[in-house]
């Protein structure tokens, strides 16, 4: 069963390790949505309405909440119709630095790459790694 879902806003990081991070955090939550999500430089945006299964819009919810973790600007807004109506708001965390631990070197990379072929403005390849 799906049920009514928006999501909408933008989140801009720091710099390009931040968004890498970023990027691998939502991937481990909630990789198949990437689908819904739009970059440009160091901006994410989501513009949503659509109708998700549960399991999807909490795995994407988590997600953007790993998400906004890394970012040091902007807000996402979802509201999802369930047995009542659900309203969240996912703030950035004024993030500036890069925070790789608990992530392993196949989701960053995963989270290159989908920079790197989603990005019009990506010129140069992402560079985070995890330290060794």
């Amino acid at each position: 069963m799906t049920y009514d879902t928006t999501i909408k806003g933008e989140l801009e990081f720091a710099n390009r390790d931040c968004l890498v991070v970023g990027i691998a955090w939502f991937v481990k939550f909630a990789e198949m949505s990437l689908i819904f999500v739009r970059i440009r430089g160091l901006r994410v945006t989501l513009d949503l309405d659509a109708s998700l299964p549960a399991s999807e819009y909490s795995d994407m919810v988590s997600g953007l909440r790993a998400l906004g973790r890394s970012a040091n600007k902007g807000r996402m807004k979802t509201t999802f119709k369930f047995a009542r109506t659900t309203r969240e708001t996912i703030d950035n965390a004024n993030c500036t630095t890069a925070d790789m631990r608990g992530l392993d070197e196949k989701l960053l990379e995963i989270a290159r790459d989908w920079i790197r072929n989603k990005d019009p403005d990506s010129a140069d390849a992402a560079t985070a790694s995890v330290p060794s």
